[in-house]
């Protein structure tokens, strides 16, 4: 018996997968150009908000830094702050840009975003894509432009924010795609940008600090690119170093390094006291975080966790992308740590976390990048579908809190007794009793008459924060002898709670050589000789 065998050809099935052709990305200059014009946008109607909001005492405090620096006056000496010597040259820097005007001072925060934002749009481009880096420029632009932060404005933390966000932006081009000298020469940059950023805020090393250990447990490791990574931290501390160096050097030959170490370190170590920890587990300190911080933040968070969850456990990342979205990670944490760690608990010092949350945004916004590049048309209907769906819902929260900021910029604008007119008035009242170069004295924490006087006060202290400060204030108008003192008729809290009847008997003293003048938004004016006016 013959048995036939019968063979059945199959034509071979396509299977189609949705994984498609990648095309490299291509650089648009005309999205650059639109994302250049909303970053700029962004940027000064963040300055314009800040300008005309209202509460901006601590502004005018650092604004008159500079103005002092400026006239000729030594940070420290002439006038004091707990902060390092940075943030008096910066505000100074804008008098200079102004030709002595104080509107340098507002405008300089926007300037000095803008140069870092381009900075990290640079980096990010040639690390990742062009468009990652107008992302990220974007993202970066948006949160630096929040009230709700106190940005864009003058404050050390808006600086170290800026300058570290250029940081962490040299420092990925350094170790993701720079080889040998252009390696080394970013490292070396990125150290000098930490510098810069520790020179206004002390916290602002703290990214470097947590990049150097990823960089030595990573070293610690059988990761190949190990040189790679102890080198560009080691290049980054060595810039940091010379930047130090220089700041040192400048303190030093003005004669101002003891005094700068009090300053910055001994009065910071005592104002934050033996209870420092206790007020991260404070109910209130707590709802806020989870209110304004994880709510506000909340669609940028979402990135960056979606970063680092792709990056750790999709795909065949290489080694360098997983160290690099841990180092972030943590950095971003301890930033949040020392957020938390602030003494008054103000929203601004969250902007330490903007530099890795942003740099974490933008990888993962690459990913979802690549990801709608590599799928077929109908998968990336649905990936941009879920993916606008999650950052509208996540993002609304942020974009109210932008808007609240604005209108309330807004509404003070148009109040005809907002708080920079009358501050205006004041200061237009003084110079007509204190002549240039005459001193006078604020008995109330308002630094704004100094600044829209354009007059220096008659002690480095413009309020007391401790009891030798406070003495130290009294025995400067007993010698000083300033043309004008201005008061409250009330008293105010910020003196009235270190001033005990040792202390009033001693303003009585001082002010029994001083007539009074005029009221002016509420001031009393005591001018020195009885030359007052007796214009109201």
């Amino acid at each position: 018996m013959v048995v036939e065998s019968y063979t059945t050809k199959v034509a071979p099935v396509e299977v189609r997968h949705p994984v498609a052709a990648l095309s490299p990305p291509t650089r648009r200059p005309w999205l650059d150009l639109l994302a250049a014009v909303v970053v700029v946008a962004l940027l000064a109607l963040g300055v314009w908000c800040a300008y005309w909001a209202d509460h901006r005492n601590d502004q005018y405090q650092l604004i008159l830094l500079g103005q002092t620096v400026y006239h000729g006056g030594q940070m420290y000496v002439d006038a004091w702050e707990n902060k390092p010597p940075g943030v008096a040259w910066l505000s100074g820097l804008g008098f200079i840009m102004a030709s002595g005007k104080q509107f340098g001072a507002w405008v300089l925060p926007a300037v000095t975003a803008l140069s870092c934002i381009l900075v990290l749009s640079i980096a990010v481009a040639r690390s990742l894509s062009p468009t990652a880096g107008r992302r990220a420029a974007l993202l970066a632009a948006l949160l630096g432009s929040i009230r709700l932060y106190d940005a864009s404005s003058i404050n050390p933390d808006f600086y170290a924010a800026m300058f570290e966000l250029a940081a962490c932006g040299v420092w990925l081009a350094a170790v993701t795609t720079a080889r040998g000298w252009n390696g080394a020469g970013l490292s070396l940059l990125a150290g000098l940008l930490w510098a810069a950023a520790t020179s206004v805020k002390q916290a602002g090393v703290a990214g470097l600090v947590v990049i150097t250990l990823v960089s030595i447990v990573t070293a610690m490791t059988s990761y190949a690119d190990r040189r790679r990574w102890l080198g560009a931290a080691a290049l980054s501390w060595v810039g940091f170093l010379i930047g130090a160096g220089v700041v040192a050097a400048v303190l030093y030959r003005s004669g101002t390094h003891w005094q700068a170490w009090e300053a910055v370190f001994t009065f910071n170590r005592d104002l934050l006291g033996a209870d420092w920890y206790k007020q991260i587990f404070n109910e209130n300190t707590w709802l806020r975080v989870q209110r304004d911080v994880l709510g506000v933040l909340g669609m940028p968070m979402w990135l960056g966790a979606f970063a680092i969850v792709v990056t750790l456990f999709v795909g065949r990342m290489r080694a360098a992308n997983s160290v690099l979205v841990v180092a972030l990670g943590l950095w971003l944490i301890a930033a949040g740590c020392l957020a938390l760690l602030g003494p008054s608990r103000a929203m601004r010092y969250w902007q330490a976390t903007f530099p890795p949350l942003v740099v974490l945004g933008a990888i993962g916004l690459f990913h979802l990048e690549e990801m709608y590049r590599r799928l077929e048309r109908g998968y990336r209907a649905a990936l941009v579908v879920v993916s606008l769906t999650a950052m509208i819902v996540l993002g609304r929260p942020l974009f109210e809190a932008y808007r609240h900021g604005v209108v309330e910029s807004y509404v003070a604008y148009h109040e005809p007794r907002n708080e920079r007119r009358r501050l205006e008035q004041v200061g237009e009242q003084v110079k007509q009793l204190a002549a240039p170069g005459e001193r006078i004295y604020v008995w109330a924490y308002m630094a704004g008459v100094y600044v829209h006087a354009d007059r220096r006060p008659a002690s480095r202290f413009t309020y007391p924060r401790t009891s030798g400060q406070m003495k130290e204030i009294l025995d400067d108008l007993s010698t000083a002898k300033p043309r004008l003192i201005a008061m409250l008729p009330d008293g105010s809290p910020d003196f009235d709670r270190l001033c005990d009847e040792d202390c009033h008997w001693k303003r009585a003293q001082i002010l029994a050589d001083y007539v009074q003048g005029p009221t002016v938004d509420g001031l009393q004016l005591w001018t020195r000789g009885g030359e007052a006016t007796a214009s109201q």
